[in-house]
Parts: C-alpha cells; sequence; structure tokens
C-alpha cells in the first residue's frame, strides 16, 4: 500500500519520535516583520505553536464569545497581515496569527484538520458592537484580497 503524499509529509513535520518538534521551528520573520513595523511594543506577544499571540496593554478578559477568522493564501499572508494589523491595532483587541508563509501553507492543505483549515488570523473582540465594527473595517480593508473558506465558520 502506497501512502498519500500529503500524509507522508505531514507524519514527517509533526512526529516527534523521528522528527524535531514542529514547535521549534523557527518562523521566516516576515510576518513579524510585519507586525513589528505597525504595533507597539507595548503589547504582549508570545508563540504558541504555529500562532503568534498578541494583547495590548490592560486588554480585559473576554470571556467565551465571537471570534472573528481572517483567511489568506500563503501568496497573499504578508499582505493580508499587513492591512489587517492598523485596524486591530486601532481597535485595541487582542488577535493571534500564523507565523509565517509556510505555517499558512500547511494550514491551507488538505491533510490539516477541518476545524482549523484556513484561518489565518483570529481576532477576540470584546463585545457584540466591537465584533460588528471590525468585521466591517477588516472587510474595507481585506477586499480585494484572495483567500480559502474557513470551512468552520459562516462567511
Amino acid at each position: 500500500m502506497q501512502l498519500p503524499w500529503e500524509n507522508v509529509l505531514s507524519y514527517m513535520n509533526h512526529d516527534p519520535r523521528w522528527f524535531e518538534d514542529f514547535t521549534r521551528r523557527a518562523p521566516s520573520g516576515e510576518h513579524l516583520r510585519a507586525y513589528q513595523a505597525v504595533v507597539p511594543d507595548t503589547w504582549r506577544t508570545w508563540r504558541r505553536g504555529y500562532w503568534v499571540i498578541a494583547e495590548p496593554p490592560d486588554a480585559p478578559v473576554v470571556g467565551q464569545g465571537w471570534k472573528l477568522h481572517v483567511s489568506a493564501t500563503s501568496r497573499t499572508g504578508a499582505e493580508t497581515l499587513r492591512r489587517s494589523l492598523p485596524v486591530l491595532r486601532d481597535a485595541g483587541v487582542r488577535f493571534k496569527f500564523l507565523m509565517d508563509p509556510m505555517a499558512v501553507r500547511e494550514a491551507n492543505g488538505k491533510s490539516f484538520p477541518r476545524a482549523s483549515s484556513g484561518k489565518f488570523i483570529t481576532v477576540y473582540p470584546e463585545d457584540d458592537a466591537q465584533f460588528l465594527a471590525l468585521a466591517s473595517e477588516l472587510t474595507e480593508a481585506l477586499k480585494e484580497l484572495d483567500g480559502p473558506y474557513v470551512l468552520s465558520d459562516r462567511r
């Protein structure tokens, strides 16, 4: 039996028994440079897996609620991030984004879990009003860019 290449590649990237843990992979820097050029260094930033998490100073803890997902391709990811960052910074909202184009390519691949597939930026609005305002602003900022459907979300 021959295994599909996508399964072999996924195994190679994630099996800790045979390969270095993917969380130790250094990001290419493309997305981090875009972030650092726009968001003040007073924001707290850390990495969790493939995600870079950004939190404004004195941000209130938000309970379970609405989330916004922005999709992008590995080709449009850096531009999507550059256009989204001023909106997110000005709103003072928590968000996370995939660390580099390679992570975007993997998240958009057929072998990635459907619940996470297509997600490039996840935004955590404080309330319904901020959710609606951010959705509108991000839609306008990103209207010429493409990305895959986020399979778990309503458009």
